[in-house]
């Protein structure tokens, strides 16, 4: 059929021309989805999206590789509970000791568990604060705790039972030391005595439990 004798067509059966373009469009889409899809789709037809094969293949890859490196990982994670221990498990593993347990608002550190009173008040009020908790002012023993207790008080005065006089880097103040009305207290690396009747901040400490 020539061009002229379509045109003639078209003027006399418009409708004739609707139902050419949609059987040109439905070849031309068979022509992409179809036989010019390429050798590297699949034949199914059935869904709207077509996935190339190498793809499919390269996230299957992707997804077994993470799968088998988080159990390689994982070899040996929970031999020792809340503890990384990098051995197969069913080895013979000697675990560390648990963790400090304190009770909540206490703070843990070298076996002890410390909580710092919120109401100034004198040595023996803050002593009976620590007995209620079943603790007790505590006591300066090492160099390591005092570091801590700077850490955790600041430089703010607090009463503590006692200091060891053999601690490094502590300083003494030299007022009240022998007087029998006064008592220990911490203010970040010095520490001395006061007048047991002054209103200070306490620092109780009891013993860890595991």
């Amino acid at each position: 059929v020539t061009s002229v004798s379509k045109r003639a067509v078209i003027r006399r059966h418009p409708g004739v021309w609707i139902v050419e373009k949609i059987r040109s469009a439905r070849q031309k889409r068979w022509r992409i989805t179809g036989t010019h899809r390429g050798r590297h789709f699949s034949d199914n037809l059935d869904g709207p999206l077509l996935v190339p094969v190498p793809c499919a293949v390269l996230v299957v890859v992707i997804i077994t590789t993470l799968t088998l490196s988080i159990i390689t990982l994982s070899v040996g994670k929970y031999n020792c509970p809340g503890i990384w221990e990098n051995q197969e498990p069913g080895k013979n593993v000697k675990c560390p000791a648990s963790p400090i347990s304190c009770p909540d608002d206490w703070i843990g550190f070298r076996g002890k568990c410390y909580l710092l009173s919120n109401i100034p008040d004198t040595w023996n009020a803050s002593k009976r604060f620590c007995s209620n908790l079943n603790a007790t002012l505590t006591k300066v023993e090492s160099e390591k705790d005092l570091d801590f207790l700077k850490r955790l008080t600041g430089t703010s005065e607090h009463w503590i039972g006692s200091i060891s006089g053999t601690i490094q880097g502590l300083s003494w103040t030299t007022s009240n030391l022998l007087s029998n009305s006064s008592c220990h207290y911490l203010k970040g690396t010095t520490s001395g005595r006061k007048d047991c009747q002054e209103s200070l901040l306490g620092i109780c400490s009891t013993s860890s439990t595991r």
